[in-house]
């Protein structure tokens, strides 16, 4: 049947568009199986309430197979059917509009920049898996207060998905950065700089915004990027920015992205004489946090609040720790007192003789 308006849902999208949907009964003449496809030479796909429209498409495929060829299809349990969806051709105008899925305040923002996409689903039940890639030209980013402008790729590894709580794990995906743009603690444009995420283990919760528990290895050109990310309130931050800037880093970091905030926590980079240590939390648009830094002979320690750093370069290293050990002892979900770490830094007062 062909028909100029025609769609379908999956997910919490919905595509429409003119194309052909064709229904084949096969296999066993005493138990035939049913198998629908639908494909759309054009489509739209935007979100199934209707809200908003993300791309344009080309050779969109949806084909569904049910076990056994009925008039009543609610009859047949979910488990038993399967799903296949492609979309190997597809346009996105504005990447902002993917804004949506960043939490609100958690320093991370798609500003503007065209993309393509490409998808591939398939779905056994209520169990998803597939693989997605986003390619993105000249786009402009927010992180933190620094804005990049570069190209963005993005491939997507879904596994062991559970369409009810649209979890999925999401090992195997990775998000690079290339020919980026940004700048230095002085102002001055960096060109050229790179970046690659690497997803070892961790869980994706596909909503709006998404929720991110994962463990990443990271590699970069320079760490100028974190440093200036790190100081950007400091008074300091040209001189130890630039210091802080060595090429070729590597490590590792845990990331929580949910709600409104983004927490990296034991982030470790080592680079040339340069090891960085890290937690630090982006809420609201503000970052809070402490970081270890030790280049060659020099050792500081550095701590971010909503008033503004404490640079501590007396036994760093011992100061990080503590800080570190306070905090595994604390609930990770309660907030911390306002003077713990004052607690920390300051020594027990002796007793009266």
């Amino acid at each position: 049947m062909d028909a100029n308006h025609l769609a379908a849902t999956f997910l919490d999208y919905s595509v429409a568009g003119s194309g052909r949907l064709e229904a084949f009964v096969e296999g066993d003449t005493a138990k035939p199986e049913a198998r629908l496809a639908l494909n759309l030479p054009r489509l739209s796909l935007g979100r199934r309430d209707g809200t908003a429209e993300y791309l344009s498409g080309r050779h969109f495929r949806l084909e569904t197979t049910l076990p056994r060829f009925t008039l009543d299809p609610e009859s047949i349990p979910v488990e038993a059917i399967t799903t296949r969806i492609e979309l190997p051709i597809a346009e996105v105008a504005d990447i902002s509009a993917y804004s949506d899925y960043l939490p609100l305040g958690a320093g991370l923002e798609l500003l503007g920049g065209n993309a393509s996409l490409t998808a591939d689903l398939q779905l056994e039940g209520l169990h998803v898996q597939g693989d997605m890639t986003l390619r993105a030209f000249n786009s402009d980013l927010r992180v933190g207060e620094q804005r990049l402008r570069g190209d963005l790729s993005l491939d997507t590894r879904l596994r062991e998905g559970d369409l009810e709580t649209l979890t999925f794990d999401a090992a195997g995906t990775r998000l690079r950065l290339d020919n980026v743009m940004h700048e230095d603690a002085e102002g001055r444009r960096v060109q050229g700089w790179w970046a690659q995420l690497d997803l070892e283990r961790g869980r994706l919760t596909w909503q709006q915004p998404l929720n991110l528990s994962a463990r990443f290895g990271l590699a970069m050109r320079d760490s100028g990027l974190l440093a200036n990310l790190f100081l950007s309130r400091a008074g300091e931050r040209p001189r130890l920015a630039r210091l802080l800037t060595v090429p070729m880093i590597s490590g590792h970091a845990d990331v929580d992205l949910s709600d409104n905030r983004l927490h990296v926590s034991d982030l470790r980079l080592i680079g040339r004489n340069l090891e960085i240590l890290a937690d630090l939390r982006l809420i609201d648009d503000i970052a809070r946090g402490e970081m270890y830094a030790r280049f060659g002979a020099l050792r500081i320690g550095l701590a971010l609040d909503e008033e503004g750093r404490n640079l501590q370069l007396f036994r760093p290293r011992r100061w990080y720790q503590s800080i570190e050990e306070a905090r595994s002892e604390m609930d990770s979900r309660q907030p911390l007192p306002s003077d713990w770490q004052q607690e920390i830094e300051e020594p027990p007062a002796a007793p009266p003789r």
